[in-house]
């Protein structure tokens, strides 16, 4: 057609090839109308042809072409002023992971702070200042996103879900309830809280992190057991260690359910040390009558409930944790030295066989034998022969993803811990497998699979006792 208004080439764009052509009205000031005549021309063509005089450019994107400004330079003379008075138009489109559109999304350019909101489809246009060099996307109930303003013209952001404290899912005895729909008294902790403190127990992870649950160790043997009490203990001579419940399993420590071992001739060994914090993603802990009311009588102590780590949506996920630690005696015993020994043994046991050799062997140590020659005898700090700085380490590595109802995630560990004390050290290698296939709506097929390979490795007398070294 001739003087054909550019708003009416767009609409007939959109009836004849089904594209939605998305623009900002302001846009189409200054405009000019177009006379056209072409047939059987490419999308892409065509509209180089229709905006080759006019102030816009234009993006393809799915089924959606995305209008906006050419840059303007008010002042091309100056180079310096033309920077300054440049104006940009933005466009783009705000999803969420799901790929729905977010309509509301407050778009604003930093740090002139001009803003836009995004229609119904997501889209959004906004002309920013000089200045600007990125555009922060904020909603309720999403994480706030920031793109730097590059060379680009169309900016399209992908937002995620927040969690909020009050949206936690938490895993409870019956199944899993928002917590603030909770009425009794559950504590929680995720995994990112886990792993931020290395320590190779989930115990020792958790240590001081929930309210009401008391942890300590049996001894500072590498694997040695972990005394958990939750609200302190509820017996005086029956056992008082809560329920576990790892991916559904319960596993009670009162009733012999779990293996242990011992390290020496005292210390017990840690029956959950099998399983690395590294594949935990919740621990849950149900702590009153109402929380634990599914479980009855092995439930008396609290429930700790254990998930551990699945894949998530997207593409597969590989990752790597690892550290690297050193621990060693903050404080030995002082010691006298080998001069001041002497002396001290001058005075208590004059005629020691430390002075002189029993040269007339009548057994007797006097001045008619010959004196020891002092710098023969051993000068040795026998601290040394028993105590090393101990160094450790943690490898982990898993993959993961979640595609086509196929949920995946297989992780392998390996933990070498050494003790300050020479002799003591422990060995830990671990495996975990979570697959889960959804067949329908109605059908699901699991398989939740850990092995570990613990070597403990320890004095035959441990657990302390009479000695110099009872705390060690």
């Amino acid at each position: 057609g001739k003087n054909v208004e550019l708003k009416k080439v767009f609409t007939a764009i959109k009836k004849q090839t089904g594209y939605v052509v998305f623009y900002n009205h302001s846009d189409l000031s200054g405009t000019n109308p177009v006379t056209l005549s072409v047939y059987d021309v490419p999308l892409r063509d065509f509209l180089d042809i229709m905006l080759k005089d006019q102030p816009l450019d234009y993006k393809i994107e799915d089924k959606t072409i995305m209008l906006y400004k050419k840059a303007v330079i008010k002042n091309p003379a100056s180079v310096n002023q033309s920077v300054q008075d440049t104006t940009l138009s933005l466009n783009g489109r705000v999803t969420s992971e799901q790929g729905e559109a977010l309509e509301g999304v407050t778009v604003t350019s930093r740090p002139s702070g001009k803003t836009a909101v995004t229609n119904a489809q997501g889209f959004y246009t906004l002309v920013t200042g000089a200045k600007d060099r990125s555009l922060q996307f904020s909603f309720v109930g999403y994480a706030t996103a920031e793109a730097s303003i590059g060379s680009g013209r169309v900016i399209n952001i992908v937002l995620q879900k927040q969690v909020s404290r009050m949206e936690e899912v938490v895993v409870v005895g019956y199944g899993k309830q928002k917590r603030r729909d909770l009425t009794g008294a559950v504590a929680s902790i995720r995994s990112d809280e886990i792993t931020k403190t290395k320590v190779p127990s989930f115990q020792e992870a958790i240590q001081g992190k929930l309210p009401g649950v008391f942890i300590s160790s049996s001894s500072g043997e590498p694997g040695a057991a972990m005394n958990i009490s939750i609200r302190g203990s509820n017996s005086i001579y029956a056992g008082s260690n809560p329920l576990y419940v790892i991916d559904g399993v319960p596993y009670d420590a009162n009733s012999n359910e779990m293996v242990t071992a011992n390290i020496g001739n005292k210390t017990v060994s840690n029956p959950l040390s099998n399983l690395n914090p590294n594949d935990i993603e919740t621990i849950d802990v149900l702590k009153d009558a109402s929380a634990t009311a599914i479980y009855g009588s092995r439930g008396a102590n609290g429930v700790i409930i254990i998930t551990t780590k699945t894949g998530k949506l997207g593409q597969p996920r590989i990752t790597y944790d690892g550290y690297v630690s050193v621990a060693h005696a903050t404080k030995k015993l002082n010691v006298l030295n080998s001069e001041e020994y002497l002396e001290y043994m001058k005075i208590v046991q004059p005629n020691s066989a430390l002075f002189y050799y029993d040269t007339n062997k009548d057994g007797l140590f006097n001045d008619l034998d010959q004196p020891r020659d002092l710098d023969s005898l051993v000068r040795h700090d026998f601290q040394d022969e028993v105590l090393r700085t101990a160094f450790s380490h943690n490898h982990n590595i898993s993959l993961s993803g979640n595609s086509n109802g196929t949920n995946y995630s297989a992780a392998l560990g390996y933990l070498s811990q050494d003790a300050i004390v020479k002799g003591n050290d422990n060995n830990r290698f671990t495996f975990r497998l979570n697959l889960n296939r959804d067949f329908g709506k109605r059908l699901k097929v699991g398989l939740n699979a850990n092995t570990s390979n613990n070597v403990f490795n320890g004095p035959s007398h441990s657990g302390g006792g009479a000695g110099l070294f009872n705390g060690v």
